[in-house]
């Protein structure tokens, strides 16, 4: 079960995240005010949930998030 402050986070990341039209590992870092591993666990957390998100590692030190604008993921597809 999913408490209430992890899901307040999932859906405060997948806004910035929206809103940017995708984030910086560091700009959710600074918004969630979490460390780097609870990121990765919620980004994780959305993609197996169905969400179409990914990483972008553009440079080792640059590396956003991307949210895509496709459909939601149909378990099983």
């Amino acid at each position: 079960m999913v408490n209430s402050d992890k899901m307040v986070r999932l859906l405060k990341i997948i806004s910035v995240i929206e809103q940017r039209n995708g984030a910086t590992l560091q700009a959710l870092i600074d918004e969630c005010e979490v460390c780097e591993r609870t990121i990765y666990r919620d980004i994780e957390a959305l993609s197996m949930g169905g969400m179409p998100i990914h990483f972008n590692f553009i440079e080792q030190f640059a590396r956003e998030i991307i949210l895509t604008r496709g459909e939601m993921i149909e378990n099983g597809a």
